[in-house]
């Protein structure tokens, strides 16, 4: 009388192996620990941003920078100011100027009202070489360009062409997205999966199948503001900038770790009940009933059904049952339906 496994046995040339496209991986013992995925999502780390603001009161000519999320090198033009006061501030530099030029004997009091007006116009964002310019061509201009003082993206543009602005006021901001946040909800019940200090894998919507690592950066102390969930922010590394505000990200927490036997997920048929293709010598193959405990983004653990050393097919399985079906009949397809 036949037995369940000798039922649920085929057998494959190799041949029909390689036109099955079959492939094998070997049942072993792994680190697997119970994991969690949560959502989160890309912030720009307020640590990293520098605020641009106003130097002197005046008309914004022109803005170099249109929209938020513009790149932007340090040096770069920003935007162009209309500034009665630096007009007079650029006058009083060349008058000193003419002043320790033409004079028969220069004494100290003339070379400190020249190092006054330049440092005025040096606090209200002249540059040196602009500064030198001045002096070297001796015209002044009320129309001033800036330029910025970081490289990275804009952000947070405030301001349109035309705008009057004080000084102080704000601009816009400039991120530097060497590094970036990743910020995610955890709900109570997920706070065993958090680990003080312990860094975390993080995939992106964008980049599948690449994992960053997640450095925790903060945790709220308390539950958010009318809702039931902590805010947990981790620090990503983003050397190439590929990593941009918005992105979608999958926070991967893992709990306590054991060692015990695991397949590869896409080792596992699904139905009633849940087996695996063994091969059991070379061309010959079985079906085996499993059962399953923790699993993580790649392997699963086996609890039972499956020995350490044992060969399982990871693709391909269907085609084997398939055939099973064909060589066997449906109403035996699987051990236990």
């Amino acid at each position: 009388m036949e037995t369940p496994q000798e039922h649920n046995a085929i057998h494959l040339t190799g041949r029909m192996k390689l036109l099955a496209n079959i492939e094998t991986d070997t049942a072993r013992a792994t680190w697997m620990g119970d994991q969690q995925a949560i959502l989160g999502t890309v912030v720009i780390a307020e640590n990293q941003t520098e605020e641009v603001s106003a130097r002197v009161s005046g008309r914004l000519d022109k803005l170099f920078v249109r929209n938020s999320g513009e790149k932007i090198l340090k040096g770069e033009a920003l935007y162009a100011l209309y500034s009665e006061e630096l007009l007079i501030a650029e006058n009083e530099y060349l008058n000193a100027l003419e002043l320790v030029q033409t004079a028969e004997s220069t004494d100290q009091t003339m070379v400190q009202l020249l190092g006054r007006a330049k440092k005025r116009l040096q606090l209200w964002g002249l540059t040196e070489n602009q500064i030198i310019s001045l002096a070297t061509t001796r015209r002044v201009d009320p129309k001033v360009t800036f330029y910025s003082p970081a490289s990275g993206f804009i952000t947070n543009l405030k301001v349109r062409e035309g705008e009057y602005v004080a000084e102080g006021t704000p601009l816009m901001g400039i991120a530097n997205l060497s590094n970036v946040w990743v910020e995610a909800q955890v709900y109570s019940n997920e706070l065993d999966y958090l680990k003080a200090g312990v860094p975390v894998e993080i995939e992106f919507e964008g980049y599948p199948g690449q994992m960053f690592k997640g450095i925790p950066a903060f945790r709220s102390p308390a539950l958010e503001k009318n809702s039931q969930v902590y805010l947990m922010r981790y620090k990503v590394l983003n050397p190439a900038g590929t990593l941009r505000p918005g992105m979608m990200a999958y926070v991967s927490l893992s709990g306590a770790k054991v060692k015990t036997l695991t397949v590869p997920k896409s080792a596992l048929l699904f139905s009633e009940d849940t087996a695996v293709w063994v091969e059991t010598s070379t061309d010959q193959f079985e079906m085996r009933l499993v059962k399953t405990g923790i699993e993580n983004k790649d392997r699963v653990q086996v609890l039972k059904g499956l020995k350490e050393g044992e060969v399982v097919v990871t693709s391909g399985a269907y085609l084997l049952n398939s055939k099973n079906i064909i060589d066997k009949g449906a109403t035996h397809t699987m051990l236990g339906m």
